[in-house]
């Protein structure tokens, strides 16, 4: 037995209109609950992380080289480019991380 147009019609607006409400329903508009942690990186005043470095070496791959512990040091003032600026100092580095007014990081090195 055939489908008529009509039933088919009305099968495909119901799936079109069941994936439009599955969608909607697994969006979350509001924000994050107040109080929650949002410091997702550890760019806080004595966190450490590491870094396992390796070198490419032909005809043998990736080869170890070394394995650095960083950590932030306390907030301090440092010249950059004639300019004073606040930073967190990064071990092992002439280096400092800095928050913008926007509260996006800066990764700055001072060679």
């Amino acid at each position: 037995m055939m489908m008529m147009k009509g039933e088919f019609v009305k099968k495909v607006v119901t799936m079109l209109f069941l994936l439009i409400a599955i969608f909607i329903s697994g969006c979350d508009i509001a924000g994050p609950d107040e109080g929650s942690n949002l410091n997702l990186m550890p760019l806080s005043e004595n966190n450490s992380w590491k870094y396992d470095g390796y070198e490419y070496v032909e005809n043998v791959g990736l080869d170890y080289k070394e394995t650095i512990t960083m950590s932030l040091g306390p907030p301090e003032y440092f010249n950059y480019n004639g300019q004073t600026l606040r930073g967190y100092p990064v071990s092992n580095e002439n280096s400092y991380i800095l928050k913008n007014d926007d509260g996006i990081f800066e990764y700055v090195y001072d060679s």
